[in-house]
């Protein structure tokens, strides 16, 4: 039942309290799955097979959620699912894949000091998404289908989704917060439509939809010439670049804009219409990315 009021939850809710394993994370599920639909479809049967074979497959955790769509998305919905797998376990409680251990797996957050603050940053906090994007790499395509490839292979979809996420993986540190923010956490924003809110729930509430519009928005988004040729698939290709090259740099210059955006719940940071632009703008793209290189590796990794 519980997984049932999350999967309602996100559909009700305004966009900008999704998280990025709602909207972001479902979106880039279904961008993966119609990018190997166009690209190389005969991997999609050996991925759904392994998908299948999650200890969620025949439960109401998944099916509640499956009949919601058409008949012609209950493919793609499993991508979906996969992908969100993570963050419902995670709300459950006392569930092995939800453990403290576990939520440290979502994030990755290397120190961002503020010019001109005078503190000592702290080093990311072990086990971290960098350290299991790693391991899974390495053991997905040396697996048998079976019921732990599938969870494996739903982590893999979840955290390379993460990792897109730019507040994923940077924590601010200045004056104002001497041990660091965690990713945004506790920094708040206050912006003219919605007022005040935490920084990293505003960045991954980016990408907004329902569960039956994910897989439309998916399609439309791949047909958008700007996807078309992104030099970034080409110039930054392990999960070392795309943290370290892309989200990180995204989250100085764009999330905290240079040290600029640090505000505490009683003194948020005002940002401006650009900022919500600009930021909206590059949550579409980070989650394009991750769907877009999922698909990539899926394809290397049932082809072998």
């Amino acid at each position: 039942m519980k997984k049932l009021k999350l999967v309602f939850v996100s559909i009700l809710i305004p966009w900008y309290a999704f998280a990025w394993n709602g909207s972001g994370h479902m979106t880039a599920g279904a961008i993966a799955y119609y990018y190997l639909k166009a690209n190389n479809p005969a991997i999609i049967p050996k991925v759904l097979a392994t998908i299948k074979l999650h200890p969620w497959f025949n439960s109401k955790h998944w099916r509640d959620t499956l009949a919601m769509l058409p008949a012609d998305q209950q493919e793609v919905g499993l991508f979906m699912l996969a992908s969100t797998y993570p963050d419902d376990a995670k709300a459950i409680k006392n569930f092995p894949d939800g453990d403290s251990t576990h939520k440290m797996w979502h994030y990755v957050d290397f120190p961002f000091v503020v010019p001109g603050s005078n503190v000592t940053p702290l080093p990311p906090k072990t086990p971290n998404a960098k350290i299991k994007i790693d391991e899974l790499m390495v053991n997905i395509p040396k697996e048998k289908d079976s019921p732990q490839k599938a969870v494996d292979l739903a982590w893999f979809f979840h955290l390379i989704e993460d990792i897109h996420q730019p507040l994923h993986t940077a924590s601010l540190f200045d004056l104002k917060h001497p041990t660091g923010d965690a990713g945004g956490n506790a920094d708040y924003i206050k912006l003219t439509v919605i007022g005040t809110v935490v920084l990293h729930s505003y960045w991954d509430g980016l990408v907004s939809g329902t569960v039956p519009q994910y897989a439309i928005n998916a399609q439309q988004l791949l047909k958008k010439p700007k996807y078309k040729n992104m030099p970034e698939l080409t110039a930054n290709t392990t999960p070392d670049d795309w943290i370290l090259k892309e989200s990180f740099p995204d989250a100085k210059k764009y999330a905290y804009k240079n040290g600029k955006v640090d505000g505490l719940k009683t003194a948020p940071s005002v940002v401006s219409a650009s900022y919500v632009s600009t930021s909206k703008a590059l949550g579409e793209r980070r989650v394009v990315l991750s769907g877009i290189r999922i698909a990539q590796l899926l394809i290397k990794f049932y082809s072998k």
